[in-house]
């Protein structure tokens, strides 16, 4: 594994406060970083828990380069071909102070974006600070006060799929092009909070019209989390049989997810 640049260490003032809006691994290392650098950091994240247990994994991490964020070289839980994404998280979520971190804060409105001293409405409240960082997602509340750009449907969705590997066979692998447009399916096996899983994916095309919208609410997103009737039926005719009877286990037994990819013009 190639070693990662080391990152400047140069302190900053302590009476420096920033805020960092999104409490994922982009948020968490941000508000890492910026620890170690001697700044007071507060980190707002609109659901109202960790992510210690969230599904899916990261097929490749680079192991030093998430130490270096944090500060130290406790990260050793590299789990097989894939990282699941809760390690990961909470390992940056124990670099910071307990008191940190804010859950179940929803921001309201930038105030005095382009002064010297930004600050965050959050219900009613004004809370100042030096910097305010934005790592959201794409449904963000900072974007529009940095770009007027926003995402748009790149024509493509992942659909994620996350399931125990007891009794399945799997990952499915394969490829296909068919009309102009390319189709592929993997995985790899990763170690959840409850034991061995396979972490997979299909890559495939979809009209707009097909693609539920973003939300921030994290429950309407899993309320949307069926499996459409043509998914099974059309991997088998892309890929084969094996990859179709992988994926129906895995809407039976695990979780299928839908991930439109989104560009940025």
């Amino acid at each position: 594994m190639p070693r990662s640049p080391t990152l400047a260490r140069s302190r900053v003032a302590e009476s420096t406060t920033v805020a960092v809006v999104g409490a994922s691994l982009g948020g968490l290392s941000a508000a890492n970083v910026l620890h170690q650098l001697g700044a007071k950091v507060s980190v707002f994240e609109i659901f109202q828990h960790g992510f210690h247990e969230r599904g899916g994994a990261l097929g490749s991490v680079d192991v030093s380069l998430v130490q270096a964020i944090r500060g130290d070289t406790g990260y050793t839980d590299i789990r097989g071909h894939g990282h699941f994404y809760g390690d990961l998280w909470r390992y940056l979520y124990e670099g910071l102070p307990t008191e940190a971190i804010e859950f179940g804060v929803d921001i309201d409105e930038i105030v005095d974006a382009e002064s010297t001293s930004p600050g965050l409405a959050i219900n009613g409240e004004l809370r100042r600070f030096d910097l305010i960082i934005g790592a959201d997602g794409g449904k963000s509340t900072i974007r529009p006060y940095v770009t007027s750009s926003q995402p748009t449907y790149a024509g493509y969705t992942v659909w994620r799929g996350l399931v125990p590997t007891k009794g399945i066979a799997g990952p499915p692998r394969g490829s296909a092009e068919t009309g102009g447009f390319y189709y592929e399916t993997l995985g790899f096996p990763v170690k959840g909070p409850a034991g061995q899983l396979w972490n997979c994916g299909v890559y495939m095309a979809m009209p707009e019209s097909e693609v539920a919208k973003p939300t921030r609410n994290r429950q309407v997103q899993n309320a949307m989390r069926r499996v459409p009737e043509w998914f099974v039926p059309f991997v088998r005719k892309m890929f084969n049989e094996p990859s179709a009877r992988f994926w129906s286990e895995c809407s039976k037994k695990g979780k299928v997810s839908a991930h439109p990819v989104a560009i940025t013009i």
